[in-house]
């Protein structure tokens, strides 16, 4: 697996962009799930990865450590080309997303090195699941931990005009030779990833 850490000039702005100038089928407006749980429902990432409604609602649940501010989600198809004896697959499949995530404290998104701390355990716990990592002794164990990309962008967070901090952006990436294979990858990915922030500090590790 490769995990990477950025720090992008850009960040999280709520409200989000004028709706207008957007597809108004793929726009919304910020949702707090912690006090509205059911507002996942209104999501339109939700109708192209039901799923990932599942691990929004386990980052917010009741007595969770984090929030989230926004997510994404895209699902684009392997390329073939036809040969005189074969289908072969030239492009792989890959499954790409994020979510921004934060403190449930608001006033904690302000602490930079809390999301320091974050990077560093988070990227500690995907590094300990085997599933993720390529084996030396397999002749595949190379492919397959690049099959699983994470990226962690710390960005800047201003809600109502108003600074806030940071916020992180967890972007999981990952590849298959068919749809349902990246798709499975991700489902796979974002499990532990969801869980991971859905346990912290339940042993008081903050």
């Amino acid at each position: 697996m490769k995990i990477t850490l950025s720090f992008p000039p850009c960040g999280t702005d709520i409200p989000y962009f004028d709706a207008t100038e957007f597809d108004p089928n793929e726009r919304h407006e910020y949702v707090d799930l912690r006090s509205n749980p059911g507002g996942v429902n209104d999501l339109p990432e939700i109708r192209h990865a039901p799923r990932l409604k599942d691990f929004l609602l386990a980052i917010n649940g009741n007595g969770t450590f984090f929030r989230t501010f926004g997510c994404n989600y895209v699902l684009f198809p392997e390329e073939t080309i036809e040969t005189e004896h074969a289908t072969r697959t030239i492009t792989p499949a890959a499954a790409h997303s994020y979510v921004h995530v934060g403190f449930a404290d608001i006033s904690r998104c302000e602490n930079l090195d809390d999301y320091y701390r974050l990077c560093g355990r988070l990227s500690k716990h995907l590094y300990e699941q085997a599933e993720f990592q390529g084996n030396s002794g397999e002749a595949d164990g190379a492919a397959k931990a690049e099959f699983f990309q994470v990226e962690l962008s710390i960005e800047s967070l201003r809600m109502e005009n108003q600074d806030k901090g940071h916020a992180l952006a967890i972007s999981c990436h990952v590849q298959g030779w068919t749809e349902d294979e990246a798709r499975q990858r991700w489902l796979q990915l974002m499990s532990v990833v969801s869980g991971f922030l859905a346990r912290e500090d339940r042993n008081g590790a903050w």
